[in-house]
């Protein structure tokens, strides 16, 4: 492309990047629905965080200054009618949109491997808010096909287990304020780790790192998929203000003859995709510095909790979450061929462990009333299997992790 119309485009990728960003910050109605969600402005936020392992600390003032004058626009035209409340979550939703804008700028003034970086980086924020932003309507379709729920299923095989996680968590919650709030902002702020995960790979693999995100991607996609094979929504929305004191103990329940019932509400239980999501990143921080690593390990432990806590999930949603977790790593191990026997070999163990899990909780709930050990006993298997066949999965020493080599100084001194 000659000098000066590449010089033209750029110019016009610039003003439509700039219009688009600050179209959003002035709109009422995406203040309304979106900037003010606590999830959606995580997601925002992880541009930001991307931005700053990619790019000098430095350049951090320019995604504060930048946020500073979005916010004069929001404060001025959107956010004027409910100026003085939520201010911390548009604040986060404007830094990221900051974030996105600057990514998106320098994107398109670099060249070479910059460049690419760069793309690397913006792309993938772009689609994973997308996808954050029209996950409610993916959902509202499952809760149109399926306007039946299998919970009192899962709930059997909880309290088959004689210990009911869920409640018992819950009952944690009710009684310690701050045990309750941690565990809340690390359920809200989902998007953090995976963003923090991508974008340290990112700086330290460079294109071979997009396998990463490709997990991360997936994610919501395919479990909506496994949301209509059996539709379910939590044991807060089935058991309402009774969870989590009053739900039915062992005995109660070992009577109870699981019925589907029809409840208005999100289908979003099993799998847990919020376990899936920590454990990939989690799986996938290996080999960065151990600080981050601890920082994504806070995220697992406390979105168990949170998970349960809540009344979202049951426990046996966050125990077929292993497998689905090996099923997305899998399916993005793009550095492997897919006939690989180290890839199709985990991609399937996992599709199998999935569908035996959902056909006994459906149709052969009383197996799991034979013994509380035989439980416990699947659910060690099933956690065990899928995190041996993730490390062997993860053990080509032949596969290159350097498709693209590290960051060059010119982006991440």
């Amino acid at each position: 492309m000659p000098p000066t119309s590449r010089r033209i485009l750029q110019y016009l990728l610039s003003l439509l990047t700039a219009a688009l960003v600050c179209g959003l910050a002035c709109s009422h109605r995406f203040y309304i629905e979106s900037i003010v969600s606590a999830y959606f402005a995580a997601a925002l936020a992880g541009a930001a965080i991307i931005y700053a392992c990619i790019r000098r600390p430095k350049e951090l003032i320019h995604v504060v200054a930048v946020a500073l004058v979005l916010w004069g626009l929001e404060y001025g035209t959107a956010g004027a009618r409910v100026a003085g409340i939520f201010l911390v979550v548009p604040t986060i939703s404007l830094i990221g949109l900051a974030a996105f804008l600057l990514l998106g700028l320098r994107a398109i003034w670099s060249r070479g491997d910059e460049q690419r970086t760069l793309l690397y980086a913006f792309i993938p924020a772009v689609v994973f808010a997308a996808s954050d932003w029209f996950a409610s309507e993916l959902l509202a379709i499952t809760e149109k096909l399926h306007p039946q729920v299998y919970d009192y299923y899962l709930y059997s095989f909880d309290a088959s287990l004689i210990w009911q996680a869920s409640p018992e968590v819950g009952k944690l919650f009710a009684t310690h304020l701050w045990f309750r709030i941690s565990s809340t902002i690390v359920y809200v702020g989902l998007a953090l780790p995976i963003a923090l995960v991508y974008g340290l790979n990112l700086r330290k693999h460079g294109r071979a790192a997009l396998q990463v995100m490709y997990a991360f991607l997936l994610t919501g996609p395919i479990g909506v998929i496994f949301y209509n094979l059996l539709p379910a929504m939590g044991p807060a929305h089935v058991f309402g203000p009774a969870f989590p004191f009053y739900v039915p103990d062992f005995i109660h329940a070992a009577q109870l003859v699981p019925t589907a019932v029809t409840l208005p509400g999100p289908r979003n239980a099993i799998p847990s995709l919020h376990m899936g999501w920590v454990l990939l990143a989690w799986w996938n921080s290996k080999g960065l510095h151990w600080f981050w690593r601890v920082v994504v390990l806070y995220f697992v432990v406390f979105t168990v909790f949170a998970t349960l806590g809540t009344g979202e999930h049951y426990l046996v949603d966050l125990i077929v979450a292993y497998p689905f977790a090996l099923l997305l790593q899998a399916i993005s191990k793009t550095s492997l061929p897919i006939a690989d026997r180290q890839r199709w070999v985990p991609l399937v163990a996992a599709i199998a462990t999935i569908l035996l899990w959902f056909a006994l909780l459906r149709f052969d709930y009383r197996f799991f009333w034979l013994s509380p050990s035989i439980g416990w006993l699947m659910s060690l298997v099933t956690i065990a299997g899928a995190i041996g066949l993730h490390y062997w999965l993860q053990s080509n020493p032949s596969e290159s992790t350097s498709e693209q080599p590290a960051l060059s100084s010119a982006v991440a001194e």
